[in-house]
């Protein structure tokens, strides 16, 4: 439970930091709930991944939050595949490659992320 809690939680987190920009995808761009639920998926794979390496997460854990990105892009954003991932990847790609912090201090988030996207 803890490792979903600090998972959901660092996506909440940084969608309220990043809240104002569309994640954008080629030419087009997602916005309001379908850019949250990209922004979110990104960062449940990019959290899990800083646990991971931290030694925090086991692999299998990792998958499940790696499934649950995915399961919240399948659901949650419109259109094709590869527009849905191209979004997800830049925002991915927008993070640095390691920052804990942005981990601990989202867990307060939680509830609102697995509310709005997970039940």
């Amino acid at each position: 439970m803890l490792y979903r809690s600090l998972i959901c939680g660092a996506a909440v987190a940084a969608m309220i930091a990043a809240q104002t920009v569309p994640a954008q995808a080629g030419r087009g761009t997602y916005s309001n709930d379908e850019s949250e639920a990209i922004k979110c998926a990104a960062y449940f794979s990019y959290t899990s991944h800083v646990l991971s390496d931290h030694g925090l997460m086991t692999p299998r854990h990792r998958e499940i939050a790696t499934k649950t990105s995915y399961y919240i892009l399948r659901q949650h954003v419109s259109g094709p595949f590869e527009k849905k991932l191209a979004a997800y990847e830049g925002i991915l790609g927008g993070l640095p490659l390691t920052d804990f912090k942005m981990v601990e201090d989202s867990v307060r988030h939680l509830a609102w992320c697995e509310k709005k996207f997970l039940q």
